[in-house]
């Protein structure tokens, strides 16, 4: 599942494809083994895989905010 996205991200737009380096399939790997590792398990499952994907996509789709799962309400951060 992280090979296919990695290589649908290949043939993206010419920016996904500059920043789109073998770096970036060993990172995706290392992070579905780290979030398995967080849920207590050895081996990586295809949840991991999703939870990884879902993660770099929106990494991936900026800064704003503004992403279909999360609310400017939920995720602002408290001020003094």
């Amino acid at each position: 599942m992280l090979q296919a996205y990695y290589q649908k991200l290949r043939r993206g737009s010419q920016q996904l494809q500059s920043r789109t380096t073998i770096r970036m399939l060993e990172s995706l790997v290392r992070l579905a083994q780290a979030h398995a590792r967080l849920c207590l398990r050895d081996t990586v499952e295809v949840m991991d895989a999703v939870v990884v994907i879902h993660t770099m996509g929106t990494s991936m789709s900026g800064a704003d905010g503004d992403h279909e799962c999360c609310s400017r309400e939920r995720t602002r951060l408290p001020t003094r």
